[in-house]
């Protein structure tokens, strides 16, 4: 099966964009077998579940890791409020693919609405982990006031 070709019928289809556009957002060149539209709803939730379990330790984090109690200082409320509706809208997402696996329907507007979810989920995504990043720029020692470490 040449990946490529049945997706440019599906680009037709669903107003998606280029083939390269959504393989360097979701890596579908290596689907070679299976229902193709399922195939790419799958790789949308996987990339979608990874980001949500990443807000999900901001949202409880329960003292485990050291990056997200420090993170987690610099965080906002409007920080927290973006990353409680990232989180809901992930939710969703997953939600609606799980229950295309069970009907065993429905995958192509999966894809198709699960492509522009994604893309407007990646912006307030970016916004985070950006901040995320820049709050390590001015740490010295993790210790501060972690609390106890051991």
């Amino acid at each position: 099966m040449d990946i490529n070709s049945v997706y440019t019928d599906l680009q037709k289809e669903l107003k998606l964009p280029s083939f390269e556009k959504f393989n360097a957002e979701f890596e579908i060149s290596g689907i070679d077998e299976g229902y193709v539209p399922r195939k790419i709803a799958e790789r949308i939730v996987e990339r979608v579940e990874k980001y949500r379990k990443f807000l999900e330790e901001f949202l409880h984090a329960d003292g485990m890791s050291l990056a997200i109690l420090s993170e987690i200082k610099i965080m906002d409320d409007k920080d927290k409020d973006t990353m409680n509706a990232l989180y809901k809208e992930m939710i969703v997402l997953e939600r609606e693919f799980q229950i295309c696996e069970l009907l065993n329907e429905g995958f192509r507007k999966f894809v198709q609405e699960g492509y522009k979810k994604w893309t407007s989920l990646k912006k307030g995504l970016l916004r985070i982990l950006e901040k995320a990043k820049d709050s390590w720029k001015n740490v010295d020692k993790i210790k501060e006031d972690l609390g106890y470490m051991g």
